[in-house]
């Protein structure tokens, strides 16, 4: 060995040992978010000036939320304790020692009947790991090492373990119970017309329309812009506006600009597609001319015009009450009362957006599954005739690709 080369061993052993120390001299909190920066035995050696640079960067607010919502959730799952009510337990670390138990709670999911996926477990051994590495004593950096073991051990996520998609069906069984609760509510409003009411019930039914028998399956959506009056702008979106244009005999949507491919247009027969939509078009014609600007819709601005559909189906369409009432849906904890009346459950606390509505991500399982935007597209496939809308496709320049994002639902539906 040259004198060179000892020189260079010798800054590396100082180096690492100046790291080990460091990380064992840490005020170690994980519950005030406050955790060492660990390292690779090959970055110890890594200083330099770059307020970007990956490795000197301090951990993120994002990650140190993270790295706090997983070191809670294990020991709750070891413990079955909270670590906020037992702190002094929790910040001992000792609950870490127990081998065989936190292998156990890995697998253990978190509410009663659901499962545990391997990119979870993973996720829930590898912050135990970290967690040793930051005690770094002899005794946990061991154990860190023998839970990456088991880590590197479990099998990747299968991309077939995924829920069956539902039939066609079960999808076309749903689109009726839609349809018939859109015309109870058409049925249930006697006398003068209820604006807000019809708001949301035109909402809903110009995408899945009404009638049991019904072929109305816009390839495209492009309700929001319709008026009764020819040739508008849409107020505050700069765009041209579509024309109902009703007759004594029939009832179109013509479609002069389509909203995504501005080149083409097409014409929708409404009175054909669905005759009762059409019979609620022509009744609802005065009020919108008297109070929508003659628009079908209240004019509004893009983010709430976005908002507005989805609102309209969660409160007419959804199968029956919430089963996660006061429940985020992503961590299924009960919410707790924070400032200013803001709602706190694991997900806010590591950072993520709670989910306090039912909605696509319940799945299937959830036996209150809504996501209806989607099923619109699914169950397209099995409304009117599937020839006819292709020509349309056609005719407006549409690719195949296209018409099954916003059409003809091919490949989402089972036969």
């Amino acid at each position: 060995m040259t004198a060179l080369s000892a020189l260079s061993t010798d800054n590396e052993s100082l180096a690492m040992a100046a790291y080990h120390e460091s990380i064992r001299a840490f005020d170690l909190d994980v519950l005030e978010l406050s955790f060492p920066k660990l390292r690779r035995p090959k970055d110890v050696e890594h200083s330099c000036d770059e307020a970007d640079c990956r490795i000197c960067a301090p951990l993120s607010q994002a990650t140190l939320e993270k790295i706090r919502h997983y070191v809670c959730l294990m020991y709750r799952l070891i413990t079955e304790q909270d670590a906020r009510e037992h702190v002094d337990d929790f910040k001992s670390n000792k609950w870490l020692l127990d081998y065989e138990l936190a292998l156990e709670a890995v697998d253990t999911p978190v509410r009663e009947g659901g499962s545990v996926k391997a990119r979870e477990k993973k996720q829930r051994l590898q912050v135990l790991a970290q967690l040793c590495d930051a005690v770094h004593t002899d005794e946990y950096l061991e154990l860190a090492a023998a839970y990456r073991k088991v880590v590197d051990q479990l099998p990747g996520d299968d991309p077939d373990d995924r829920p069956a998609p539902e039939t066609k069906a079960e999808a076309e069984k749903d689109l009726q119970r839609i349809r018939a609760a859109l015309r109870a509510e058409w049925e249930a409003m006697d006398g003068p017309l209820d604006p807000e009411r019809m708001d949301n019930l035109l909402y809903c039914a110009t995408v899945f329309g009404m009638g049991a028998d019904d072929s109305f399956a816009p390839i495209r959506t492009d309700w929001w812009r319709a008026s009764y009056l020819p040739d508008r702008e849409v107020p505050g979106i700069g765009k041209p506006g579509n024309l109902i244009e009703i007759t004594d005999d029939e009832v179109w949507l013509r479609v002069p600009s389509c909203s995504k491919e501005p080149q083409n247009s097409c014409e929708i027969n409404v009175g054909h597609d669905s005759p009762l939509l059409a019979d609620i078009l022509r009744r609802y014609r005065d009020i919108a001319l008297a109070q929508n600007d003659g628009f079908l819709f209240r004019p509004c601005g893009m983010p709430a015009r976005k908002s507005r559909r989805p609102r309209a189906m969660m409160k007419l369409l959804r199968p029956g009450p919430c089963p996660h009432e006061n429940q985020c849906t992503r961590c299924h904890e009960t919410f707790r009362c924070g400032k200013n009346g803001r709602r706190l459950c694991q997900c806010t606390e590591a950072g993520k957006r709670a989910r306090p509505d039912c909605g696509s991500w319940c799945g299937p399982g959830c036996g209150h599954y809504t996501n209806l935007m989607g099923r619109h597209k699914r169950v397209c496939a099995a409304l009117g005739n599937v020839q006819e809308r292709e020509e349309l496709a056609a005719s407006m320049g549409t690719t195949k690709a296209q018409m099954e994002r916003y059409g003809n639902g091919s490949g989402s539906v089972g036969q």
